[in-house]
């Protein structure tokens, strides 16, 4: 249930963002973008600041922490693998928001602009990183103001979203509705597979990591109460490390052949952190086929998660 209110109050800011956006032109289209780009800096900092924060991280990197890179490494490549194959074979292309090499236009003045975002991405990441290692601001996690400057980018999509003319039936009849969340959840899986295979992993612990999808918070609960406190930390770190390899990627892969395999990285998190990155990468078109693969990955991995454990 507490999930449910979560995901109900991230719809409530978006949809109070359309509301306003439509009600009102007070804020123009130029200060909209500054905004967003802001507001999604000053959250990747609050997510870094999280990271350094989190006890798991400093006391149990050495133990967990590769394992966990690995895992969230093979569910992301396992996801862009599958998505890529689903992709070709149904000879799908979407044509991916950004800027168009010109003639004037280097190769490697294109690489840059597209590496651009990233890096930046990654820098304040570590900045946050940074400073929540260190001894600034004791006793503070930062949880609940990563949550309020999650609310308020929410808005600003809302706003961005109003302006852009999606109408309802397009959102439903998107021929990637159903495709994305499937292959999301055959490669996420199939990454786990592999981590198993190689590292000789318990079947059933490898294939419920992986399918919390991103979702750290409850995935990690859920396997500390199933698995005890080692796999719990494995489960969080491995999806916070995915939720941190989306924020690099979904820039790129918004500029590939198959730009819709950004939102299946992205896993659950497309329902809210990787959703402003993906408004910005993408356009407002796609906030809608976001949320509703988010959404559909939400309500598995409460279900997938024990389910597959008990396999192993």
């Amino acid at each position: 249930m507490q999930q449910l209110l979560y995901l109900g109050s991230l719809l409530l800011a978006l949809g109070a963002g359309v509301v306003w956006g439509v009600s009102t032109r007070l804020v123009g289209a130029r200060t909209l973008t500054r905004l967003i780009f802001a507001a999604l800096y000053l959250l990747v900092f609050s997510i870094g600041f999280r990271i350094g924060r989190t006890e798991e991280v400093a006391t149990g990197f050495a133990r967990v922490g590769l394992l966990s890179l690995l895992y969230a490494a093979a569910a992301v490549g396992g996801t862009a693998a599958v998505l890529l194959l689903l992709f070709s074979l149904a000879s799908r292309r979407a044509a991916a928001r950004g800027r168009r090499r010109d003639n004037n236009t280097s190769l490697a003045g294109l690489e840059w602009q597209i590496l651009k975002e990233p890096l930046r991405l990654l820098a304040v990441l570590l900045a946050g990183c940074a400073v929540g290692f260190s001894p600034l601001l004791p006793g503070y996690q930062g949880d609940g103001f990563t949550t309020w400057v999650l609310y308020v980018l929410l808005v600003l999509i809302g706003i961005s979203v109003s302006r852009s003319g999606i109408s309802v039936k397009e959102i439903f009849s998107h021929p990637d509705l159903l495709l994305l969340p499937a292959g999301t959840i055959a490669g996420s899986l199939a990454g786990g597979l592999l981590v198993a295979l190689l590292m000789r992993q318990p079947l059933g612990e490898a294939l419920a990591v992986s399918a919390g999808f991103g979702w750290y918070s409850l995935s990690g609960v859920l396997l500390a109460e199933l698995g005890g406190p080692t796999l719990g930390a494995i489960a969080f770190l491995t999806n916070m490390f995915r939720e941190v390899l989306a924020l690099l990627l979904i820039p790129l892969l918004a500029r590939s052949a198959y730009p819709h395999i950004g939102i299946g990285v992205a896993g659950a998190t497309s329902t809210d952190v990787t959703l402003p990155l993906i408004e910005m990468s993408y356009g407002p078109r796609a906030v809608p086929l976001a949320l509703s693969s988010g959404g559909i990955l939400c309500l598995c991995v409460p279900v997938l998660v024990p389910l597959l454990f008990h396999l192993g």
